[in-house]
């Protein structure tokens, strides 16, 4: 039997997917909690010795390492708000702490995108704080009341409905509510909030649970002035309506097949560290004290050694290692390759060339899920037009920077290239501030004074030979 709380059944196709990456996030911690699903018991391995390796297996953060990379080039630089389109109260009021939790739009926007980038889509739902006597769009203006942004979990959308024209018309959001519990306690509490289309406004309920079901909530039935449910969804990998594939989902399963190597690896040289004692000739039951200050007597023919490991799996499994390490760069950088599809003449240059990668498709994306965020802001006032914003992202390929200048240095001295051209590569990689200008720095060389001179050094002849 179903209720407000039953899951939409597409949820389960991305549950396995959202359990990895949950994993993945936790770092070390994260992936140890999920014990044998990511790190297997071995056939024979009893369960404290499981229990040991499990506790000192480390955890090599490519995911996570890669999502910070690719999500930092993306905000490489402050969100430009287009102030032409946007209005001023959304610049003034909004805008600077969007979420009424001090996060300002570029903060926001961070978080929304890495989300989103992690899983494959993200939420924002867009609310007003009720305000006693605000019914009018005039109500709110007056007593200085605006809608915010709310960043949802992929996780927390419990299901929807759509109609025949594949607008949103119904749905379910799963929230967390903190209560007070006595003069210094704080308990939690959770509701599922209902968003259903009717007429020209959407109707929202709340319903918590009560033992075991769920009711609605005295008086908290409540139609908002919008046409349309206030979600905006951004995905970065879509595979249908509320359905997404991480777009870094490969990379993913190769981290965790790396934390389960690197293991296996950590084990193997452990166990080889400890070379094993063989006595040859000893009978059963004989003791044998072994010690700086003890002999040991061995019959005819008996023999007492050392057995080490050879070193020949242990290479093995560290060059498997670092395979695994060069595929999970490779599987990052894809991102920022550009697509293989016809090009026009306005997108032959460089910059268009990187905005055609998957991480430039994304970036643009993001601006139309932003604009629409805004303009729903905007509808709660009765206006159409939120606005717009511009993202300046760093979409080059060079994922080595600092090693790459070293190239280009190695140019400038060969006379390749010029003394400009290397300043520019420079402050293009992030090395130098982004504010200097090859004339000022020209200007700045003038100015110094030569550089020192070492003394040529003393040659000493040798004295004369006596005649």
């Amino acid at each position: 039997m179903t209720d407000v709380s039953t899951p939409h059944y597409s949820i389960a196709t991305m549950q396995d997917d959202w359990d990895l990456i949950d994993a993945l996030r936790g770092g070390t911690q994260g992936m140890r909690q999920a014990g044998k699903r990511y790190l297997p018991q071995r056939k024979l391995e009893v369960d404290q010795d499981y229990k040991c390796r499990l506790a000192v297996a480390t955890l090599f953060p490519a995911f996570t390492e890669t999502v910070q990379s690719m999500v930092g080039r993306v905000f490489a630089k402050q969100t430009v708000v287009d102030e032409g389109k946007t209005p001023e109260w959304i610049r003034n009021e909004v805008l600077p702490n969007i979420d009424l939790q001090g996060r300002n739009l570029h903060v926001f926007c961070y978080d929304w995108f890495r989300e989103a980038f992690e899983y494959g889509l993200s939420h924002v739902l867009i609310d007003s704080p009720p305000a006693e006597g605000v019914r009018t769009v005039a109500d709110q203006k007056a007593k200085g009341v605006r809608p915010y942004a709310v960043k949802i979990s992929p996780r927390n959308i419990i299901g929807w409905r759509t109609n025949s024209k594949g607008e949103l018309v119904q749905l379910r959001v799963r929230f967390c509510v903190e209560r007070e519990e006595g003069e210094f306690g704080v308990g939690t509490v959770e509701q599922v909030r209902v968003y259903t289309m009717a007429g020209n406004g959407t109707v929202v309920v709340t319903y918590e649970k009560s033992g075991e079901k769920w009711v609605e909530l005295t008086d908290s039935r409540a139609t908002l002035p919008l046409k349309r449910i206030p979600l905006v969804t951004y995905y970065t990998g879509r595979v249908g309506y509320m359905l997404a594939r991480p777009p870094l989902r490969e990379l993913a399963y190769l981290n965790a097949k790396h934390w389960a190597m690197q293991s296996s690896n950590d084990g193997l040289v452990d166990t080889a560290s400890v070379p094993i004692l063989c006595v040859i000739g000893v009978q059963d039951g004989d003791d044998i004290v072994i010690g700086a200050k003890h002999a040991v007597k061995l019959p005819v023919g008996g023999d007492m050694k050392y057995v080490e490991h050879s070193g020949a799996a242990i290479g093995a499994g560290r060059e498997a290692l670092r395979e695994l390490k060069a595929e999970m760069r490779e599987a990052g950088a894809k991102l920022l390759r550009t697509n293989d599809v016809a090009k026009n003449e306005l997108q032959a240059g460089e910059e268009a060339a990187r905005e055609n990668s998957d991480l430039g498709q994304m970036t643009r994306a993001f601006e139309d899920a932003v604009a629409d965020m805004l303009d729903l802001i905007a509808e709660w006032r009765g206006e159409t037009e939120g606005g717009a914003v511009k993202l300046q992202p760093n979409l080059d390929a060079d994922l080595a920077p600092v090693d790459s200048m070293g190239i280009v240095t190695n140019l400038r001295d060969a006379a390749i290239l010029s003394d400009e051209t290397a300043f520019n590569e420079a402050k293009r990689r992030g090395l130098i501030d982004e504010s200097l200008t090859w004339a000022e720095e020209q200007e700045r060389i003038a100015a110094q004074p030569p550089p020192a001179v070492a003394p040529a050094p003393v040659v000493k002849k040798p004295p004369a030979a006596a005649a």
